[in-house]
């Protein structure tokens, strides 16, 4: 053999071994754990016409199995490759899988996938039966009730299926309960019948939707009905509290009328599901979920005590549009992959804010949306670990990563820049064609902008790559001159902190306050420094961003950043007092400012402020101002300086909504004796609030907070309290809360350790809670051995937890620590493990920002 055909054979064998490979990486690409996205993509591109006909058969013992059955049936366009369905538990779950003829098929279960082979499919339409076990990862099931929660890939932790969005599907279903529960779904009830021990309920086909929004709830519920417009509202709750549902029940219905009435008008479509159920859960993981037919709302957030605050009111309300928008937004057009899951996120929450405006016409909203959105965007995009709006995703099991401040309240800034953009007109136009155009499909944010863009001359492509692709926010720095001697001539100077050099355009409206009157003018920031000449005047402060539009870190000059500091309450306009605040808690976020002198500055303004919404930012500042940025000495140095000016606002409040939340300020900052002292007189009913009736949740705040302090007899209170409560899932709650409360740390640690059962996480919101009391500020010394172990617990968490989970528990793990040991853990713990994933990396550094802010890597460590 020559050495030219050596040579040709070796290449040969070597091409034949990278196909090799090449192919068997590719399989396992596709067989891997979740839904990849090139599985995904395959899979959408051959089924479609999808039906899920479903049966399961809910035991009245939490513990035992729930048996089910699925027939699936579909249209295939290519019956070249196997076919593969998820079902994310054990293959003991499946009995059995046949062809509607009865005849069984072999089939291999790979990495939470069901391989069906290419021998049992064929082109066109297919039918299955599926016999099978219901895992109960998602299932949330309780003593008392049961309810699903699949986003955003957890259908396929219940139920073998296509568990992708862009495969909508039918769905009739079947369900045998106990029979004494109530039930509902996302279609309609058709029929129900009863024995003495169980009840049978049959739901019609529904319209096309994902896979994460099929749902279905069943218990011990009261069930209530309202008709508006010809069609039947039915309200699922378990309040127990009758009077308390009277005082909630029409201002409920009334505000998811007002929300249905005003999206139909708006999107000139009507409310596109055939029923509106909604049910109020106990301690739910979120605010609520979109689930069309059958949405579910957090108890708390809707069924609102009677010491409720004005902000109580107003995140009802918005909660209820959000909600109420997602059918429209996100149920009826669905994003194609979870990258875009912001982009029914956005909708839901601009929309939201516009429905909620005419609810309270005497409302200041243009200061509602500031405050609302960019406090709690910028506490991420400040961050080392900021994302950006629109992220990149691989693989459905890290969507659950995606979700964050960023995609609820950056977003809806942008979207009102994109609004000012267009015109209100043309935004409205282009949001109804893209709504007609993708109606009970999916769509992407390409697909919207290349609608919007036929609307206006501006070209939304190149603004939108900063806005919505890139992370991080601008840096606005304000100098200014008088060259002439008289003209004010003002320069913003814009900087990327990521040293990357972007730019973010925007308008920004200038205000200048001067002895001779108040100039503003609107500039456009499309370059690093801009500038305008402003009249003629001497300016006492200078705002760069005066209204809700603009977004960034906007640091004040000297003299303005002085004025402000002390002379707050002589801005006449709220919304300039909001923005002003702003851009001061971003300073002394940046060390720009002490944090005892933005504390004195909240005080000095808190004495004087009548407008409630900047009450509820200054008390809610203050808290964190209190607790995270000023240190132990001058935490108790100011202590009885706030707990006097909380008590005189309290006492000299009208408004049963401020003095709540006075109280709830006082219930969670008080740390003097006497201060404490009053606490327990408020818990024994020594001590009444003139006005104000207190709630079974304030007495158990209360109690929570007294053993948070030690205080003697501490167990006794908290069992007194559990003895009070009536509704049987509050008192739950706090008998699984007492070991963090304990005042003996044997009994906290071991508390700890139970923790890393997800059984003792089931219920999330109780385990963030309790998480939270043991690394609360005032045990923070002694919990530091919390850390590392909480850390190593986190991808675990976000495999079995829901999508919010994480952050939770990395917020209640690490907010109350300040301490240099604390830092360290972190930065070790991150050192140790380059090849962490990248999106739980980024959840640390955002959770950890403050604590790494306040002992910054130095020399020395």
């Amino acid at each position: 053999m020559s050495k030219l055909t050596n040579n040709i054979y070796y290449y040969f064998i070597v091409l034949i071994a990278i196909s090799f490979q090449h192919n068997c990486l590719a399989q396992q690409s596709i067989l891997e754990k979740g839904i990849s996205f090139r599985l995904a993509a395959q899979r959408a591109s051959t089924i479609s016409d999808v039906n899920y006909s479903l049966s399961f058969s809910i035991p009245e013992n939490i513990t035992d199995p729930i048996s089910a059955q699925l027939v699936l049936k579909f249209n295939l366009h290519n019956a070249t490759t196997p076919l593969i369905l998820d079902f994310s538990t054990s293959a003991d779950h499946i009995h059995s899988i046949e062809n509607l003829k009865g005849e069984k098929i072999a089939y291999k279960f790979i990495n939470e996938h069901l391989i069906i082979p290419v021998s049992a499919i064929k082109q066109g339409e297919q039918s299955f039966k599926i016999s099978f076990t219901a895992g109960d990862q998602s299932l949330n099931r309780n003593k008392e009730f049961l309810y699903t929660l699949f986003v955003p890939a957890r259908a396929s932790t219940a139920f073998p299926c296509f568990d992708q969005p862009n495969i909508k599907a039918t769905f009739s279903l079947k369900l045998e309960t106990p029979a004494d529960w109530l039930a509902t779904s996302n279609g309609k009830l058709e029929k129900t019948s009863s024995n003495s021990k169980r009840a049978f309920y049959t739901f019609t086909s529904t319209r096309p939707i994902s896979t994460y929004l099929f749902s279905f709830v069943t218990g011990k519920f009261k069930k209530v009905t309202r008709q508006h417009n010809a069609t039947i509202y039915a309200f699922y709750y378990r309040e127990v509290d009758s009077v308390k549902m009277a005082r909630n029940m029409e201002a409920i219905f009334n505000q998811i009328f007002l929300s249905v009435d005003w999206m139909e008008n708006y999107s000139g479509i009507k409310q596109p599901f055939d029923k509106y159920d909604f049910v109020a859960i106990p301690s739910f993981q979120y605010g609520g979920m979109e689930h069309p037919g059958a949405i579910l709302y957090n108890a708390q957030r809707i069924i609102l005590d009677e010491s409720a605050t004005q902000d109580d009111e107003l995140n009802r309300a918005n909660l209820i549009a959000h909600e109420t928008a997602h059918l429209w937004f996100g149920d009826m057009v669905t994003m194609k992959w979870f990258n875009d899951v912001w982009l029914k996120e956005v909708f839901a929450n601009f929309i939201a804010d516009k429905i909620v405006n005419p609810m309270y016409p005497g409302m200041n909203h243009n200061l509602r949306f500031l405050l609302a959105h960019q406090p709690r965007a910028y506490a991420i995009d400040r961050t080392t670990g900021a994302n950006p709006i629109q992220q990149q995703l691989t693989n459905l099991n890290g969507a659950g990563s995606l979700y964050g401040n960023i995609i609820y309240h950056k977003s809806p800034v942008v979207m009102n820049q994109l609004e000012q953009l267009m015109g209100n007109d043309n935004f409205r136009q282009g949001l109804q064609k893209y709504l007609h155009t993708f109606a009970f499909k999916n769509a992407t944010w390409d697909d919207l902008i290349s609608i919007l863009s036929e609307f206006t001359t501006q070209n939304l492509k190149e603004w939108s790559t900063v806005w919505v692709k890139e992370p991080g926010m601008p840096h606005y720095s304000v100098s200014y001159t008088k060259p002439d001697g008289h003209s004010l001539n003002i320069t913003l100077t814009q900087t990327d902190p990521f040293g990357k050099n972007r730019i973010w355009p925007q308008y920004l409206t200038v205000f200048v306050n001067g002895r001779r009157g108040d100039i503003s003018q609107e500039v456009y920031t499309d370059k690093k420094n801009v500038s305008a000449t402003i009249g003629s005047t001497e300016p006492l402060y200078i705002l760069p961003n005066s209204n809700e539009r603009g977004y960034g870190y906007f640091e004040l000059d000297p003299m303005s950043t002085t004025y402000l500091l002390e002379n707050m309450n002589k801005l006449s306009d709220p919304l300039l007092r909001g923005s002003a605040w702003l851009s001061l808690h971003e300073m002394m976020i940046d060390h720009k400012i002490s944090s005892a002198d933005y504390f004195n500055a909240l005080c000095l303004a808190l004495k004087e402020e009548n407008e409630e919404q900047l009450i509820n930012f200054l008390v809610s500042d203050l808290q964190t101002t209190f607790w995270r940025a000023l240190k132990p000495l001058e935490r108790t140095k100011n202590a009885p300086v706030l707990e006097s000016l909380l008590w005189s606002r309290l006492n000299s409040s009208e408004k049963r909504s401020l003095k709540s939340l006075f109280l709830k300020t006082l219930v969670s900052t008080s740390i003097t004796d006497s201060g404490v002292d009053s606490l327990y007189a408020l818990w024994s009913g020594n001590k009444k609030i003139e006005g104000l009736k207190l709630s079974d949740n304030d007495y158990r705040s209360l109690a929570c907070e007294l053993a948070l302090r030690n205080y003697p007899d501490a167990k006794k209170i908290l069992s007194t309290q559990i003895e009070r409560i009536k509704d049987k899932d509050l008192k739950s709650r706090l008998e699984y809360l007492l070991p963090s409360l304990s005042n003996e740390k044997r009994e906290r640690d071991q508390f700890f350790k139970q923790l890393k059962n997800p059984m003792m996480r089931a219920h999330e919101p109780w385990a963030a809670e309790a998480l939270g009391y043991l690394n609360h500020p005032l045990r923070a010394s002694v919990a530091e051995a919390y850390i590392l172990p909480g850390l190593e617990l986190l991808e675990e968490i976000r495999s079995t937890g829901d999508i919010f989970f994480p952050v939770d528990w990395l917020n209640a793990l690490l907010s109350g620590h300040s301490s240099p040991k604390a830092a360290n853990i972190v930065r070790t713990f991150l050192l140790n493990h380059p090849d962490y994933p990248s999106d739980l990396r980024m959840k640390i550094l955002q959770s950890a920002d403050n604590l790494f802010r306040k002992n910054p890597v130095t020399k020395k460590n």
